[in-house]
């Protein structure tokens, strides 16, 4: 794959062949999947935290029909 350096742009290259950007900044793609990892941990959490709040409603409304 032939590449070239983009001017004024440190870590960053075009491929010549697709003429593409290529970050080639290793911390960068650290920090990206650093961030990443945190947004799906984030996205579970709050997908988790609905989920209870759907079965506490469940459970509420049925001491209500209950209690009826």
């Amino acid at each position: 794959m032939n590449r070239m350096r983009i001017k004024n742009e440190p870590g960053l290259e075009r491929d010549l062949q697709s003429n593409g950007i290529v970050n080639t900044n290793v911390d960068d793609y650290a920090r990206f999947l650093k961030d990443k990892e945190k947004r799906n941990a984030e996205e579970q959490r709050l997908n988790t935290l609905e989920a209870e709040l759907r079965d506490i409603k469940t459970l509420l409304l049925a001491l209500l029909n209950k209690g009826q």
